[in-house]
């Protein structure tokens, strides 16, 4: 489920739906279609769209990379990567950090309901028992 808060911007519905088609491409060959025909990362392509056509300021994603071929993972982090670049703040919920994209700016671990880090996703890196709660124990005794 997704979920935005969207803002009046005097922007045409035409005109918020190329900008869809434009962070998707892929879709536009589909807009004949019915959602139902398309594959489980096409969907989530389409599930987005549809709330960035809503000209958002806050887009909250829960699990969006999750049930997803690894091959179609990327596409879809650089389409959030540049919703993000457009100014629209992206809030994602995300189990496996290694799902978490890199242009992440604050990052917040949250075990059993209460907040364990808060930060850059790079100070994560000196937080060991953190990132076993996220990534589980390392294996090779490091980071």
């Amino acid at each position: 489920p997704y979920s935005t808060y969207t803002r009046v911007t005097g922007r045409s519905a035409d005109d918020r739906i190329r900008l869809a088609y434009q962070v998707f491409p892929k879709l536009e060959r589909y807009r004949h279609h019915k959602g139902t025909q398309l594959s489980g990362g096409e969907r989530k392509m389409l599930s987005v769209a549809r709330a960035l056509a809503l000209d958002p300021v806050l887009l909250l994603l829960d699990e969006p990379f999750e049930g997803l071929s690894p091959s179609i993972m990327p596409e879809i982090a650089e389409s959030l990567r540049e919703i993000s670049q457009m100014g629209v703040a992206v809030l994602t919920a995300e189990s496996n950090l290694y799902h978490v994209p890199d242009f992440v700016t604050r990052l917040y671990v949250i075990e059993r309901g209460e907040i364990r880090f808060a930060g850059k996703p790079a100070e994560l890196r000196n937080q060991p028992e953190i990132l076993n709660i996220v990534a589980g124990p390392s294996t090779d005794g490091g980071c």
